[in-house]
């Protein structure tokens, strides 16, 4: 099947998705590699999410939380190059973890009073891929990840911290099989955890003696591994079906500060459960000039 969609389009449109699980924001796709020729891509996103609760049976009445998801923007780009036939190289800039939470409309009497909590991330993947022979190839390479995070909760002994930027490599590595006859591909894609060390200053003067607990030092937290299934087959002339299905191991992230812990906190964000997300949609070419998604 020739000129079915332009798939770099179809898959752009899926690269500022928030991908449903944990952190996750970015999904972390490697669709570029398998572009036809030498390609570039750009994505920008502005998103607004509106996140509402109620607290009841504290013995205050019903709060609202307000709306306490604050708007955030999401960028990415890639670049990738064939060497040669067999072989082509890609360079992936993306945002993959974040969070924008923030509780200043709440009622008075909400519990989380007036809390607030900022994660940021940054990561570069170097991938190369080998074209193997019957539709098959294998693409593998490393990824380099910073993270940061801000954290209030004045309610709570009036704790905050404030991190560093912490950095840390990790690998990615994946199989694919291709029909371009049809524009039929399947690629899994494994990411492995990425272990940082995150230097944060703690404070919690509401604590009474155990406010000296609450300094500066150094936590380990672990970004979760993940698998990632990407799939496109035509399903009519210049017609695309296309998705996705991640599945992120956020039970292994567990950021515990020993202020947080030793004034009786525990954990400052950790996970019961794993996540699994899935997206699906359809592209259609119009002409040589439009095509769209849904």
């Amino acid at each position: 099947m020739k000129n079915v969609l332009n798939v770099g389009a179809a898959l752009l449109l899926t690269t500022t998705a928030a991908s449903a699980g944990g952190l996750d924001r970015s999904g972390q796709g490697v669709g570029i590699i398998f572009e036809d020729g030498n390609a570039a891509q750009l994505s920008f996103g502005s998103v607004s999410p509106s996140v509402t609760g109620t607290a009841t049976g504290l013995g205050l009445g019903d709060a609202s939380s307000g709306n306490m998801a604050a708007d955030y923007t999401q960028f990415s780009f890639g670049l990738k190059y064939d060497i040669n036939e067999q072989f082509s190289v890609g360079l992936i800039f993306d945002q993959p973890y974040g969070a924008d939470v923030d509780y200043g409309e709440a009622d008075g009497t909400y519990y989380t009073g007036p809390a607030t909590a900022d994660v940021d991330s940054n990561a570069i993947t170097a991938l190369l891929r080998y074209k193997l022979d019957g539709g098959f190839s294998v693409h593998g390479g490393v990824k380099y990840q910073t993270v940061s995070a801000s954290v209030s909760k004045p309610t709570v002994a009036g704790y905050s911290i404030e991190s560093e930027d912490s950095s840390a490599t990790g690998f990615v590595a994946g199989v694919a099989y291709e029909r371009p006859e049809i524009a039929l591909r399947v690629a899994l894609t494994y990411h492995s955890k990425v272990t940082h060390d995150i230097t944060a200053t703690e404070s919690c003067p509401g604590a009474g003696p155990a406010a000296a607990l609450c300094t500066t030092a150094t936590t380990s937290v672990d970004t979760p591994e993940a698998i990632n299934l990407d799939f496109q087959s035509g399903i009519a002339e210049d017609t695309l079906l296309f998705g996705s299905i991640r599945h992120a191991k956020w039970t292994q992230f567990d950021f515990a500060p020993p202020g947080h812990v030793g004034i009786g906190q525990g954990s400052l964000q950790s996970y019961d459960n794993d996540t699994t997300a899935y997206s699906l949609g359809i592209g259609r070419r119009f002409n040589d000039t439009w095509s769209g998604a849904v």
